[in-house]
């Protein structure tokens, strides 16, 4: 069995790539390890449903699957306002520019 341990920073990376638009899903590490992530309905798509975890776990993801959603919306939210203000000041600068 190989060991892999990932960061905090690592982990959440991964968690974001998972989520993130056309991702690879995957972070690779020095020595040629390479960790990859995949949604639920891809990697268990064909196979029998997951065994249960810790009820603290099983919280824990349902809380989390809010949060990211959450955290999605906001990110898109920020990515409208800095499109809608970089368009503003391109409006600006050629108004000035009589162009």
């Amino acid at each position: 069995m190989q060991l892999v341990t990932l960061s905090q920073r690592n982990l959440l990376a991964l968690l974001h790539k998972l989520v993130m638009e056309n991702s690879a899903g995957t972070i690779i590490k020095p020595g040629g390890i390479t960790v990859h992530v995949e949604p639920d309905a891809v990697h268990y798509a064909g196979r029998s449903a997951p065994g249960p975890m810790h009820p603290d776990t099983e919280r824990f993801i349902e809380l989390m699957k809010g949060a990211i959603e959450q955290v999605k919306n906001r990110m898109k939210a920020a990515d409208m306002a800095t499109a809608h203000a970089n368009a503003a000041a391109h409006d600006a600068h050629f108004s000035e520019d009589g162009q």
